[in-house]
């Protein structure tokens, strides 16, 4: 019997499906769509069982798809069904934080950057839940993530997953140039059974163009277990007993095909060759699933003119190698930036789009791959701002953290810089919008009150949070704004705006923060919240806005301070005397006026 080992040294097809294909069809990819077309490979209503086995795919493009399907847990489901263990999926839909989940009349289910948490092991309690109560069946883990903006105010959320499942209780299709198929008769003797395939496994053996061969063999009508069985048997017995010489570099696929549903054979179409006719075959079934027109042969005349028949056989011409794309997100899942950067390059090469669009994962890579210690070496001591502030280490773990991984805000880094001397240990800070944030205030402050619209993520939170803050979980927008109201005018020193419905939230926070007091909002250069920042405008507030980088990305937000007694700016001593949670300046290191 081959080893596992054996197994996958064996030079093997990479299927590539490409899901809604339409028009756009990448090339090397198998594509799927409802309604035919020049490059539709399988035509086929996704919104029941996807057209292919379990565990058979390497790589699923789904790009402006799955906001046509109406159920989302079935389709994350099917989607992870198909994929072989570590496939790549690479989605990009629609966010409902634009225009575009809306404005189509044909899109059916709405997504947005938070949708995938649900699905992803960075997110435990979510995934939990979406298990234990919504029927989601698998687990994808993150390769990379981001929203990406397009004209007339459209965000798309562009999600690579990478499918989690053990390879040892997934039985995985492989392909090669010639894909064949057989239909065994599980109703006759076993001994009949074991004899067609002894008969059928040495014929391709033998044949001089081996390495190039696949052979599906369907299990209809058995246990997949009964039938793994008798293949080992099949193989060891021309091993041992046949002295068959088998080398790994130059030896046939053997796979037993497990189908669920008759719609699974319409993705093998594009990838079979042909069928090899056994006796004793059901031809009803095959006429039903579609094989009809395949091409055929008998085993004797593909034995007899072996080089022959199998040069007139289709040649499948899917890749033979993983997708530089897919590879480079593999490498940058593993933190191996070298090799990333080179295989992101490769795929800018292959998709020529991409030189467009650009690729945040290379850039990121690129970065990563420097040797910031050398760079650090040679700058005084502790004066490397991207190292001393977290935002390498932010970078490295995807969430706000400073140089000792303590949990930092997620807002810009100038304005962390500003607020945090000119807040008391004695204040009382309200949150619209917990997580990071809420720990590192709580390190600095007597109450926080934070308010969370997200069920998961408050179950989450409410496991590590610290005594001094109260989290309220309220999923209303308006009752979420309007919980402040509970307390007294001018009782909070710091207003966060950061969570949603910002805009009602501000108009709240206007009347109950203190005179001398401010408020922090979050991300103000975003048009959708300009009416909040009018209103705290119009009330007589001062604003001071903070542009700049923020944790774990390279590019620049905005976060705006609100206030209005103008000694706030006084408050917090001289600038040389400052201590900070993102390191110290270059002057306090190179030229240093007291002991920090």
């Amino acid at each position: 019997m081959l080893t596992q080992e054996q197994i996958q040294e064996c030079q093997s097809k990479f299927i590539c499906v490409d899901l809604g294909c339409g028009t756009h069809k990448e090339e090397g990819f198998i594509g799927v769509d409802v309604i035919p077309g020049d490059q539709v490979d399988v035509i086929s209503d996704l919104n029941g069982h996807f057209p292919f086995p379990d565990s058979s795919v390497d790589f699923i493009k789904a790009h402006d798809f799955i906001e046509h399907l109406p159920d989302r847990i079935h389709t994350m489901n099917e989607i992870w069904r198909i994929c072989k263990p570590d496939a790549i999926v690479d989605i990009s839909v629609p966010s409902t934080d634009g225009r575009g989940a809306f404005q189509d009349p044909t899109h059916v289910s709405f997504w947005n950057i938070n949708s995938f948490m649900y699905y992803c092991q960075e997110f435990p309690l979510y995934l939990a839940g979406c298990q234990s109560h919504y029927g989601f069946k698998g687990e994808f883990s993150i390769v990379s993530i981001e929203e990406k903006q397009s004209a007339h105010q459209v965000i798309h959320v562009h999600a690579v997953l990478k499918a989690i499942k053990s390879e040892e209780n997934s039985y995985q299709l492989s392909f090669k140039d010639r894909n064949l198929i057989i239909f065994p008769d599980w109703n006759q003797s076993i001994n009949i059974i074991f004899e067609q395939m002894i008969n059928v496994c040495q014929t391709i053996i033998d044949h001089p163009k081996n390495s190039g061969i696949s052979l599906l063999i369907n299990t209809q009508n058995t246990n997949l277990e009964d039938a793994q069985f008798l293949l080992a048997d099949v193989l060891m017995n021309l091993y041992y007993d046949k002295k068959t010489e088998i080398n790994n570099d130059k030896f046939p696929e053997f796979n037993l095909l497990n189908i669920n549903s008759t719609d699974e054979y319409k993705g093998l179409l594009p990838v079979l060759s042909s069928r090899i006719i056994l006796e004793d075959e059901n031809k009803e079934f095959i006429n039903q699933i579609g094989l009809e027109k395949l091409p055929s042969c008998t085993l004797e005349e593909f034995k007899n003119a072996s080089l022959a028949i199998l040069d007139k056989l289709p040649y499948i011409p899917l890749q033979k190698k993983e997708s530089s794309l897919s590879k480079a997100y593999q490498k940058f899942a593993e933190q191996k930036f070298v090799e990333a950067v080179e295989l992101f390059r490769q795929a800018i090469i292959e998709n020529p789009q991409f030189a467009n669009t650009g690729l945040i994962p290379l850039a990121h890579s690129l970065i990563l791959t420097l040797d910031w210690q050398e760079i650090s070496r040679n700058l005084p001591t502790g004066i490397n701002y991207l190292e001393t502030s977290g935002w390498l280490n932010s970078l490295y773990l995807g969430k706000p953290v400073n140089q000792e991984a303590k949990p930092i805000p997620w807002y810009t880094y100038p304005a962390i810089e500003f607020i945090e001397n000119k807040i008391n240990t004695n204040f009382r800070v309200f949150e619209y919008g917990s997580g990071n944030s809420s720990l590192w205030w709580s390190e600095r402050v007597t109450q926080i009150i934070s308010m969370e619209s997200d069920a998961t993520w408050f179950e989450y939170l409410k496991k590590n949070i610290p005594s001094n803050v109260e989290l309220y979980l309220i999923e209303d927008d308006l009752e979420y704004a309007s919980a402040i109201n509970q307390y007294e005018d001018h009782y909070f020193d710091v207003i966060i705006v950061d969570g949603i419905n910002r805009n009602q939230c501000a108009e709240f926070a206007l009347s109950k923060v203190k005179n001398q007091g401010f408020i922090i909002f979050d991300n103000t250069d975003d048009h959708r919240h300009a009416e909040g920042v009018k209103k705290l405008l119009e009330s007589g507030f001062i604003r001071i806005d903070f542009y700049g980088m923020i944790p774990s990305y390279l590019y620049k937000n905005c976060t705006s301070i609100f206030f209005k007694d103008i000694k706030l700016l006084s408050r917090g001593g001289l600038p040389s005397e400052k201590r900070s949670c993102l390191g110290r300046s270059c002057f306090q290191i190179t030229s240093p006026v007291i002991a920090i």
